[in-house]
């Protein structure tokens, strides 16, 4: 099995429930490193960044430090993965104002 597989099975199994995420990704740093050295690596590494953010609490400073530790390219996937964030807030906070310009206006002289 590939790196990314592996490391896909292992967050999905023990990422959720884990208090130290971090720690956790400290036992995995080589296979990490494994994910981060093909030409697609860096949307891996993100994808899997991305997953870990949505699905645990830890806090982002503590993730970037470790992500920083790990070399250059897997900063360039937080950096690909804090886009993709940037992105779906983007999204979501123009798909609420547009609901909220949509909703009837009940204080509205014209109607």
């Amino acid at each position: 099995m590939s790196a990314l597989g592996r490391v896909t099975l292992l967050c999905l199994k023990r990422m959720r429930r884990s208090r130290d995420v971090v720690g956790q990704f400290k036992r995995w740093a080589g296979l990490l490193r494994e994910v981060l050295a093909p030409p697609s690596g860096v949307a891996a590494f993100a994808a899997i960044l991305r997953y870990v953010s949505l699905t645990t609490d830890t806090p982002p400073e503590r993730l970037r430090e470790f992500v920083q530790a790990l070399g250059p390219k897997s900063e360039e996937a937080l950096m690909t993965a804090a886009q993709e964030w940037m992105k779906e807030g983007e999204a979501k906070g123009r798909a609420e104002g547009e609901a909220k310009g949509r909703a009837p206006c009940r204080d509205c002289r014209f109607r």
